[in-house]
């Protein structure tokens, strides 16, 4: 592996990044391919494609709903659909050291996902294509036979 991935590899995964003034976390909506990522602002919910470098490639993998740091302050290079770049991509360690130091802007939406969650685990609380069968049927055939 050359010095150059392994660089990338130990920032991607050790260190903890914070967005400037320049950069946004925003959420990932869907994959267009070839490093294109449509992306969503937190509050405005506007919607944009960026560029995912291909420094990247081979190394992680983004899906709907994860969440990375864009940068658009390259204003000489947005000419077409493309409006950023993909600077930090962030993991499960990153975001609750964003939490911790205040700077994550999707606290609402995280806690109206995390109720939906807990909503869809008691609505699905069993095999609706198996019967149930209950424990008390067969405690009172047991005092029936005594």
């Amino acid at each position: 592996m050359s010095k150059s991935r392994k660089n990338i590899q130990h920032t991607l995964f050790e260190e903890f990044p914070e967005p400037n003034e320049n950069q946004n976390i925003v959420r990932v909506v869907s994959t267009r391919g070839t490093n294109q990522i449509e992306v969503e602002y937190p509050i405005t919910k506007e919607k944009i494609l960026v560029i995912l470098p291909t420094k990247f490639n081979k190394l992680i993998w983004i899906k709907k709903g994860d969440y990375v740091i864009i940068s658009t302050d390259r204003t000489e290079q947005n000419k077409g659909k493309i409006k950023g770049f993909v600077d930090h991509v962030l993991l499960t360690h990153h975001i609750k050291h964003l939490k911790q130091q205040g700077l994550w802007p999707f606290e609402e939406q995280d806690a109206k996902e995390e109720e939906e969650e807990t909503e869809e685990i008691d609505e699905m609380e069993g095999n609706p294509n198996r019967m149930n069968f209950s424990d008390d049927e067969e405690d009172d055939e047991d005092e029936e036979e005594d």
